[in-house]
């Protein structure tokens, strides 16, 4: 059996190799880590069985998938990655890969492999005889429906799991800060300057893990909530939510230049928690200036509106953007700037619920601009 494998890492590579090996021990494993030698080698030689990692630097899993369906359209194509969103999960199945299996879970890889093979084998023998390639069509397209729809299956037990665990981490948290206020309230006065130091760094560290698992709550649920969609002003929308962030914070609050933004259609709760991010993220990278400046605008286009979120803080390195919006990515240390690294992975989330898309833009010390885009109802 001919093997490509993409994959970057050579660790992973090479338990993969050994786990290939060891169940087809004829097998030819040819591993790449990059697009030109992929559609070089998808071009040029004729593979049984395609493997691919999903995050790639600078070569999405989904382009990889693209390339092997146009390239090799009847060959088996397995994710094997070290993480898989909900939607990029559905979306694969529906572009066309076989199946797919984490890092974590690579004792299920021959399993999936051998399935693989077999099914594509059983497909190659039904094309040999044209009457049944109606019937090999149908069966195709229930295969993708019991695959999609066990994936979501999959996919709801592993968000309630991951619920219940995220509720039942509150209890010790709680636990903790209670204790640790007991022994502050209770003993304070006996403790010298450096335990209660150390008693406030408990509290404070319980109460960021508590807004780190709201958060993630927040980021999961987007993707099981219904979008209620209505007309949203979003003038107003993004008003209220600057002034409801500057209540909270001291004076002096930064200067909010907000000019007339085109009304969209989505989610206004969903749509006021992006707002509630992007501004929260210009106002603490900007609260070191002198005169700290956010600015928002907006502007209609063809296929939808444009909106941006523009300060005047301490920006990031553009070299890193493309991780701005992943969950706990964050570009400055918790020292710098306090936050969970889930804020802009949940404003990606809902943005591209409603169909639109995301993007940030920066020089370090110059300030950063955060985009996105909304289309237009579809009337």
């Amino acid at each position: 059996m001919n093997i490509l494998h993409l994959e970057d890492d050579s660790n992973d590579a090479e338990l993969v190799r050994r786990l290939l090996s060891a169940a087809w021990p004829e097998s030819k494993i040819k591993c790449v880590s990059g697009r030109p030698d992929y559609r070089a080698e998808l071009g040029s030689c004729q593979y049984d069985l395609i493997l691919a990692d999903c995050t790639l630097p600078r070569f999405a899993g989904m382009e990889a998938l693209d390339y092997a369906r146009e390239l090799a359209p009847w060959t088996p194509f397995i994710f094997v990655t070290g993480t898989l969103s909900e939607q990029d999960a559905i979306e694969a199945v529906e572009r066309g890969a076989t199946d797919y299996v984490f890092k974590d879970q690579l004792s299920r890889l021959v399993i999936v492999v051998r399935r693989a093979m077999r099914e594509s084998r059983e497909r190659r023998e039904a094309l040999t005889a044209a009457g049944k390639v109606r019937q090999l069509n149908a069966e195709l397209e229930r295969h993708v429906q019991e695959r999609t729809a066990g994936l979501e299956a999959a996919i709801k037990e592993l968000e309630a799991f991951s619920y219940s665990v995220s509720h039942d981490l509150r209890a010790p948290l709680r636990g903790i800060d209670g204790f640790a206020r007991a022994l502050q309230e209770e003993c304070g006065a006996t403790l010298d300057v450096e335990g209660r130091r150390l008693v406030a760094t408990i509290r404070g560290e319980t109460r960021r893990m508590g807004q780190l698992i709201d958060d993630l709550l927040a980021f999961s649920r987007v993707g099981r909530r219904q979008l209620d969609s209505a007309p949203v002003d979003m003038t107003e929308l993004a008003r209220s939510a600057f002034q409801n962030i500057t209540e909270s914070i001291p004076e002096p609050h930064p200067t909010l230049q907000l000019h007339p933004l085109p009304e969209a259609f989505g989610d206004r709760a969903l749509l006021r928690q992006v707002f509630a991010n992007l501004l929260g993220n210009a106002i603490k990278f900007s609260s070191r200036q002198a005169a700290p400046v956010i600015e928002v605008t907006g502007w209609s286009g063809t296929g939808g509106k444009t909106y941006c979120i523009k300060d005047n803080g301490v920006g990031f390195d553009p070299r890193f953007g493309h991780k701005l919006f992943g969950v706990f990515q964050r570009l400055h240390s918790q020292d710098e700037f306090e936050g969970t690294g889930v804020g802009l992975a949940l404003v990606r989330r809902i943005v591209e619920r409603h169909g639109g898309k995301t993007w940030g833009e920066s020089k370090l010390h110059e300030g950063a601009q955060f985009y996105f885009t909304l289309p237009e109802p579809i009337r």
